[in-house]
């Protein structure tokens, strides 16, 4: 049998060959290494001696062995009785809104100033004024990361319009390197720790009274629409609120024509991103009067009453350094302020799309048109499968998959005998027309 020593020298060394990105590997401990057939393979084909081993296989410096063959290391469960913890007042910046150590979701569509709301509400904390509902605000400091917006041509001039003070705003340009002092984007996915680190460095921490993150989808580090991968992704952003002891607001989207449903299925992505914020808070506008609402959907009110406010978007324009042309950007103005559940006054502003009653299909869309077409297509009978959608292809352009929806809509029924010995679809006595209903055609004289 091989010593203890030799026995970890060669696992070293299967590892070296199988992984060659890692440099080299720490202590080994046998237990965590691949099974002895490996070993056995290896002894034909590496000198046993000790001494050659390192020589032939570089293990110089340090380096994780592959996660498959560490030890799984022990856990102690963390508890603590309820009797123990004492209960606390959630606080508010403004409430119903922007919850302190907590997050908050801001969503609609595009177009609709979400980016100038939250910009509003940064120069709102960063110079100690107030919210629409006259909350009082104790100046603080607000960090900014936004992927969509530049921060000198838009982000500055519109916190300028909003009267922001901007020494207090603290915008994020990305990260560098601690060794080699390179610059590398920032990654909300992995560096939301690094923000804690730089404000406890900086003294700013105790003073932060908002995060503003844009979009928030940015800081999944994966697939957005998997419940688990956004619910770990925004754990440590969670965790940021609690330890600053501020707010933390994140811009989103609405999915497409989702004009009507619950604001919960609305947001894009996983419902993982509704259930890990305390304020869910739904921004719309009416595109024929230009009418815009902003209304909290989600804080746990037991009557399910909010308080809504009518904005508009104004076009604004600043003197530029350079005394030339002056720089135009936008802000927000308020309007009143409105009561009622979310769904009344976001109703306020969209208009449902009208619906088949036959299908349920949206009558601007396709499948509608699919629908309407197989009506006319079959309204006297049953007819070949390759000739309808022959037609519907060639004149009506509508795709084979979506003639085939409609006609499920339908309640089509598939002959497979058919008509001389071809597969035919028709559909239900509802929707044919009696040949007695037809008036003769005429014959011109």
């Amino acid at each position: 049998p091989l010593d203890a020593d030799v026995v970890e020298s060669l696992a070293k060394a299967y590892i070296a060959e199988k992984y060659p990105s890692f440099i080299g590997f720490g202590e080994a401990d046998t237990e965590t290494f691949p099974p002895k057939r490996y070993i056995d393979k290896l002894v034909d084909a590496v000198p046993v001696n000790r001494s050659a081993i390192p020589t032939r296989f570089n293990l110089t410096s340090a380096a994780p062995l592959p996660q498959k063959y560490q030890k799984a290391k022990p856990k102690e469960l963390v508890f603590k009785l309820a009797s123990e913890i004492p209960m606390e007042r959630l606080e508010w910046l403004f409430e119903g809104y922007l919850a302190k150590r907590k997050l908050s979701l801001l969503a609609g569509y595009g177009g609709i100033g979400k980016s100038s709301i939250a910009l509003l509400w940064a120069a709102i904390v960063s110079n100690g004024a107030t919210f629409p509902d006259g909350t009082p605000v104790v100046e603080g400091k607000v960090i900014i990361w936004s992927a969509e917006d530049t921060a000198s041509d838009t982000i500055v001039p519109r916190l300028v319009a909003a009267g922001a003070k901007l020494e207090n705003i603290l915008i994020i340009r990305g990260t560098r390197d601690a060794d080699t002092g390179e610059g590398i984007p920032f990654d909300p996915a992995t560096d939301i720790p690094i923000i804690v680190k730089a404000m406890d460095a900086t003294g700013f921490k105790l003073s932060i009274g908002l995060v503003i993150i844009d979009p928030i989808v940015s800081a999944v580090a994966g697939d957005s629409h998997q419940g688990n991968q956004v619910r770990r992704s925004l754990q440590p952003i969670v965790d940021l609120a609690d330890s600053m002891n501020c707010a933390v607001l994140g811009l989103t989207h609405f999915r497409k024509d989702s004009v009507g449903q619950r604001t919960d299925e609305r947001v894009l992505g996983s419902i993982q991103f509704v259930n890990l914020a305390r304020c869910v808070i739904a921004a719309s506008k009416n595109k024929s009067t230009g009418r815009c609402v902003i209304v909290p959907t989600k804080y746990n009110n037991a009557d399910d009453s909010n308080r809504g406010y009518e904005y508009h978007i104004e076009a604004a324009s600043l003197p530029a350094p350079d005394h030339g042309q002056p720089i135009k950007t936008s802000k927000i103005v308020w309007g009143e302020s409105i009561e009622g559940t979310a769904d009344e006054i976001l109703a306020s502003v969209e208009v449902a799309p009208e619906k088949d009653g036959d299908t349920g299909f949206r009558l601007d869309s396709k499948a509608f048109e699919a629908a309407t077409f197989l009506k006319f297509m079959l309204h006297h009978g049953p007819k070949p499968v390759t000739e309808i959608e022959d037609i519907a292809r060639t004149y009506a352009m509508l795709s084979k998959t979506t003639i085939v929806r409609a006609f499920k809509a339908l309640n089509g029924i598939v002959d497979r005998q058919g008509f001389q010995g071809k597969v035919c679809w028709r559909l239900p006595q509802q929707f044919l027309i009696d040949a007695s209903d037809i008036p003769p055609v005429q014959k011109s004289s």
